[in-house]
């Protein structure tokens, strides 16, 4: 190809640090390109048009581009329609086509080569990506989406079919280069440059709306697709749905001849608004079948995408409200336009759309009896934007410190927005996972709904397709998984289901017996690792489907030493599908009940790492309110406090042996042992640290790449209908710990069984009473309150006891005779030693019945002593 041409417009681009990686996520290096040598450099490598927040490839970080870099295949689905070479773009038309713009050209690995797909051999055709400099930089992610969809949208072929690829526009796109590994190195004469305008203003000539409007999304009629957003939106306003839709095609446009519909569903024929009949050179018309959106290239719509009313006004020489209101009229209806703000007219359109600007950022918020202004911002915690409110109009101003021309004065726009009937107005927040709606919620914000897709024509609501967990979900990847069966879906999030398998749940144990050394002796139960598997994923996937449910479903203790993966469990992957409504509690349970607190009003799932410990009873008492309560005070500065609906699920995680207080019919929690083969301790050289490294390693990688829409879509799927959480817990080994924990006398008494004696004070002179088999009489009852107290001078739980031997007598009286569905373990009787003096004589079950209520006590079934023997 020939040298490349002056003068070369400086652009940057993102590049990682290898070639071939497709997958990758992290852009380190931020590259200036001035030169062809350059960019050949760079290009080499895998690169994306974009400047993310912390180098991290993702829509949701996506900060600004001063390029736009498309890709020419001409192949696609179906084959059959990309199979004559007549309709492929070559270097050289593209060259043509786009002789007055700014471009660069590299030609890709399968460029004039034959390629091997699923269908067979493709024939050899060209190939290649190209990158407009914009020579500016743009920041705004709406409007260049905007600038992609209209270049791609406008460079059809003439069956209306896009020649550049159209699965690759996404804020996120890669490009890879070189693939060492099959010999292929991006060379000079593979990469040419043109001179020429920026493709912005090719974009401009095309833009079908104005910018005030491109937060509500319009691409041009001729782009190959309309997402679902674009539709929904401009459906769910009260034009369309109470007028436009009880209209058919010929009521709206009459005298249109019906012409040839493309495969984005955009109708081209002949426009009578200009006179133009068949037999013209093109017809100019275009309109959108969905929506009745409509363009005339001829400048009847003066370059903008109108509505079908426009249309139906220009076509009967009536005015656009004339329209409204003789509709209303036949409809019987009223003409909601007429109530909007009669001060419109006075705000020039300049004024007007810097006024719609503001309001897709600000809303102004009354909650209680103050009044402030809402935004959103990114968090760096939660990685992603969440709400902002009781910011003071003062420091609104400070921030918004533009002014503009408004009846021929200099007026500050933050002062119009603030004076401005038409600014966007909540009357207070809810946080409502259903999106119920009802009289009392209607001129609220759900915290639930997604912020950036608010717009006019949603009567500021959001999106409702955008709301919930589908925000942390790539669309195109999750519409793919849907189409997915279950096991292909579990194969996308197979490292993560080990995980949860293998680590998590993998740990679970039953005492078997004592070894030769008298210590009891455990082994894996694999029914019991199976049932807990299950019984984990139903929590997620009740999690997902039914996030309005009170928390009190049960929460979750997971207990290991450190290092073994109960993190990369939550926080690194599970955690970030239920942002923003996650938080992550670590060091200190105050913030649990701190008194700013304003992250629990819209939480849905709080993991507390290492927050909480079963011995202060005050940390107790915050989570059990944490998990029983239906609702929750939440205050933040400047903001008066609010009542909530508590919808938030609880995972604790903890490497002490005593987690949280446990009574014995606390129902509440499941306990998991969690597998301490990754534990810290006990990676002992590197190929074990490398192992840990490459299955952590290969779980974040499928996440970011699949998993995770993988995974949320097997949990929507997932059957749980009428399945019982408390009731099919799995009792486990750390189950048994917190009780033991919590009640000394459970402790004391295992000791008593698994000894099959009650130890007499400090083992004086090796003192005790034998537990009989068949049954045991205790005379001497002071004995045992005695060796009660001994034992918990020995575990250095004197704390945990203030009563006197009356209560432990009631205690144990209780201890073990609580459960119905075994036979009394605990009986008294009076024995007259003279006429006038008798002795109180405890007597105890046999050893059998004595281990079956205290397997009871530790959950139920053969937990601890086995009952052959």
């Amino acid at each position: 190809m020939l040298p490349s041409p002056k003068p070369i417009t400086p652009f940057n681009l993102c590049r990682a640090n290898e070639t071939d990686i497709v997958h990758i996520r992290q852009l380190p290096v931020r590259q200036q390109v001035e030169t062809k040598e350059q960019f050949i450099e760079t290009v080499r490598y895998v690169h994306a048009m974009g400047h993310y927040h912390n180098q991290e490839r993702a829509t949701d970080n996506w900060l600004s581009a001063d390029v736009i870099a498309l890709d020419i295949d001409n192949d696609g689905q179906p084959t059959s329609v990309w199979d004559k070479p007549e309709d492929w773009t070559t270097i050289q038309q593209f060259q043509a086509d786009f002789s007055d713009y700014e471009f660069w050209i590299v030609e890709s690995k399968n460029h004039n080569k034959n390629k091997r797909s699923n269908s067979g051999i493709r024939v050899a055709r060209p190939k290649f990506h190209v990158y407009f400099p914009l020579q500016k930089q743009l920041t705004d992610p709406n409007k260049y989406q905007q600038s992609i969809q209209t270049i791609v949208g406008s460079y059809c072929r003439s069956d209306g079919i896009s020649r550049f690829d159209t699965n690759a526009t996404d804020l996120a796109r890669i490009f890879t280069g070189d693939f060492p590994e099959v010999g292929y190195h991006i060379t000079e004469d593979q990469v040419y440059h043109q001179s020429g305008k920026s493709i912005l203003d090719y974009v401009y000539n095309r833009l079908p709306i104005l910018p005030s409007q491109s937060n509500s999304k319009e691409i041009s009629p001729n782009s190959p697709k309309i997402t679902q957003f674009q539709v929904s939106s401009y459906q769910k306003g009260w034009r369309y749905q109470n007028l436009i839709s009880n209209l058919e095609f010929e009521d709206i446009f009459e005298g249109v001849e019906k012409g040839k519909i493309t495969s984005s569903n955009w109708m081209v024929t002949f426009c009578p608004l200009h006179g133009e009949r068949r037999g013209s050179s093109r017809p100019s018309l275009n309109i959108n079948m969905d929506t009745y959106k409509w363009k005339c290239h001829s400048g009847c719509s003066h370059g903008k995408v109108l509505d079908a009313m426009d249309f139906m006004a220009k076509n009967s020489n009536m005015s656009l409200p004339d329209v409204v209101d003789e509709l209303c009229q036949n409809f019987g209806i009223k003409n909601r336009d007429v109530t909007q703000s009669s001060n419109e007219t006075e705000y020039d359109d300049i004024v007007l759309e810097q006024l719609q600007l503001l309001n897709h950022k600000y809303a102004v918020l009354k909650q209680g009896s103050k009044v402030g202004i809402m935004h959103t911002e990114y968090d760096d915690l939660q990685q992603t934007h969440v709400p902002r409110v009781g910011m003071r109009p003062s420091d609104f101003k400070l921030l918004n410190p533009q002014s503009v021309r408004h009846k021929n004065r200099k007026a500050k726009l933050a002062s119009l927005w603030l004076d401005w009937e038409g600014r966007r107005t909540y009357q207070g927040l809810i946080f409502d996972p259903l999106g119920r709606k009802s009289p009392n919620n209607l001129d609220k914000w759900n915290l639930w709904d997604d912020w950036s897709t608010a717009t006019p024509d949603n009567n500021w609501r959001g999106d409702p397709d955008k709301s919930g967990f589908v925000k942390q979900l790539d669309p195109k990847i999750y519409q793919r998984m849907k189409g997915l069966s279950n096991q292909q879906l579990e194969y996308n999030c197979k490292h993560y289901l080990q995980l949860i398998r293998q680590i998590i749940c993998g740990n679970q144990k039953k005492r078997v017996g004592l070894d030769t050394s008298g210590e009891p002796f455990y082994q894996t139960d694999i029914q019991k690792v199976e049932k807990l598997y299950d019984w984990l994923l139903n929590w997620i996937a009740d999690a997902f489907q039914n996030p309005a449910k009170h928390s009190r479903v049960c929460s979750i203790v997971l207990r290991s030493k450190e290092g073994t993966g109960k993190g990369k469990f939550i926080n690194d992957t599970l955690g970030k599908l239920f942002r923003p409504h996650y938080f992550h509690l670590t060091g200190d349970a105050d913030k649990l009940t701190g008194k700013f607190n304003a992250w629990m009003r819209d939480n849905l799932l709080i993991f507390s790492d290492e927050a909480v410990w079963g011995g202060n009873r005050n940390d107790v008492g915050k989570m059990k309110s944490l998990i029983t309560e239906r609702e929750r005070t939440v205050e933040e500065k400047f903001v008066d406090a609010t009542q909530y609906a508590n919808y938030s699920r609880v995972i604790c995680a903890s490497n002490d042996s005593w987690v949280v207080y446990l009574t014995e019919s606390d129902r509440r929690w499941q306990f998991i042992d969690v597998s301490e083969e990754f534990a810290t301790e006990n990676i002992r050289n590197k190929e074990q640290a490398d192992g840990k490294s490459h299955f952590f390693q290969s779980i974040d990688d499928e996440w970011n790449n699949g998993g995770k829409e993988a995974f949320f879509e097997l949990m929507m799927r997932r059957d749980i209908d009428g399945f019982d959480f408390p009731k099919e817990r799995v009792i486990t080994l750390t189950y048994y710990e917190q009780l033991r924990e919590s009640d000394p006398m459970v402790g004391w008494f295992e000791q008593c069984i698994e000894k099959e004696e009650i130890a007499g004070p400090n083992d004086l002179f090796g003192t005790s009473i034998r537990i009989r088999k068949e049954g045991t009489e205790i005379i001497d009852t002071e004995f045992v309150y005695n060796s009660y107290r001994d034992y918990l001078k020995k575990t250095d739980q004197n704390y945990q006891w203030t009563g006197d031997f009356k209560e432990f007598s009631k205690r144990l009286r209780k201890l073990l005779n609580s459960d119905s569905n075994v036979e009394k373990g605990f009986s008294s009787r009076r024995k007259w030693e003279t006429d006038r003096t008798s002795k109180t004589i405890w007597i105890l079950s046999s050893l059998t019945v004595l281990k079956q209520i205290y397997n009871q006590k530790a959950g139920g079934g053969d937990v601890l002593f086995s009952l052959e023997n």
